[in-house]
């Protein structure tokens, strides 16, 4: 009789305990845990999100911060999923180095494996696999770079070095109620940075082409900003110290081959400042850290410095002047004409291809 008692007992406690708890601790897990992760988006029905609280971890602890919220670390296995990560850069949220599931054996075994299927890691047109010298012996696993978008690659690194983390899911992005978004191109906020004159300047921190910002602009009501008056360089040199790249339209046709590099957007209005559009969050405080993403491109389109002592002062306040009829003050004149700085690094620029171009260049690349 006490053996069919404890018979019971221990069939009932093994029966009632985990069923019910164990995946409502998950959920709650989930919840909890969501808030230092940023959901990128999803593609062929896999969700990509990206960690967002600035902690390096080596492999094995990117594999468990992903299956500690329920995730997976993240695998690239086809070149739609390789372009949507390109395209999901973010200076501020998806922008570095980080762990995907694959490893090589070492050693002798350099072949790198995707952990969850032991399938080969395969390079596409728009992602490459990088190699360096200094890999380790014993090891390595495989990050993925998300830095820039048209250099975005995997590389081999010792599964003990710290890097940032890319989890997926198959999971509906609900389950992450607290995570972060990441701001998709066309549904980016757009920075006031206030008026000057009866001329209003928007920017973002979204890295785009000449035609999608362009696009950009018009979708909010705006325009591509053109920077024609000494008062207005002045002004957004002021402004939008923090934004250090962006674009404005330019009639030059040497400015066409660098249309599709990728840039923030400034946009302008001639009314007054939208007050109902909800993209556009009206304070014209900057309070974006500064981006060095694109510290390698040279900056034709950034704000202008002072060179003292420039001869042809006079002209360019003159030809300014001219766009539009608005004389320039006392201190507007402290400034260079934005065309001309334009036309003179351009010119720099040129001469600098030039000479690449004529040179057999070899590219180490170096962590």
């Amino acid at each position: 009789m006490r053996a069919a008692v404890g018979l019971f007992f221990c069939i009932f406690i093994v029966v009632d305990d985990p069923a019910v708890g164990a995946e409502s601790n998950v959920d709650i897990q989930e919840v909890k845990k969501s808030s230092d992760i940023a959901i990128l988006g999803t593609v062929e029905e896999k969700t990509y999100i990206g960690d967002t609280d600035d902690t390096l971890r080596n492999w094995t602890e990117a594999h468990l911060f992903c299956e500690n919220r329920g995730l997976s670390l993240a695998t690239i296995k086809t070149e739609g999923q390789a372009e949507f990560l390109k395209l999901a850069y973010d200076p501020l949220q998806f922008n570095g180095w980080y762990w995907v599931d694959a490893k090589d054996g070492g050693g002798e075994n350099p072949k790198l494996l995707w952990t969850e299927t032991s399938l080969p890691v395969r390079e596409y047109d728009n992602l490459e696999l990088k190699y360096w010298l200094h890999e380790e012996k014993a090891g390595n696993c495989l990050c993925y770079s998300s830095t820039n978008q048209e250099n975005a690659y995997y590389f081999k690194h010792g599964c003990f070095h710290g890097h940032r983390t890319l989890c997926e899911t198959y999971k509906p992005v609900k389950s992450f109620p607290n995570a972060k978004v990441l701001n998709r191109k066309n549904e980016s906020p757009m920075i006031d940075l206030g008026t000057v004159g009866s001329k209003s300047y928007y920017g973002d921190h979204i890295l785009r082409n000449w035609d999608d910002s362009r696009a950009h602009c018009e979708s909010q009501g705006l325009k591509l900003a053109a920077v024609t008056l000494w008062s207005q360089s002045r002004f957004l040199k002021s402004a939008s110290n923090k934004i250090n790249l962006r674009w404005i339209p330019h009639n030059s046709l040497r400015l066409r081959s660098s249309c599709n590099w990728e840039y923030f957007t400034l946009c302008e209005s001639w009314e007054k400042r939208p007050s109902s559009t909800s993209n556009l969050s009206g304070s014209s405080d900057i309070t974006m850290p500064q981006s060095d993403v694109q510290n390698d491109l040279p900056e034709l389109h950034t704000e202008v410095h002072l060179e003292e002592g420039d001869d042809d002062d006079d002209k360019h306040e003159q030809d300014m002047n001219d766009v539009e009829g608005d004389k320039p003050t006392s201190r507007d004149v402290f400034f260079k004409s934005i065309l001309h700085l334009l036309h003179h690094q351009l010119l720099q620029y040129e001469e600098q291809t030039t000479r690449s171009e004529s040179q057999e260049e070899t590219t180490t690349f170096t962590p």
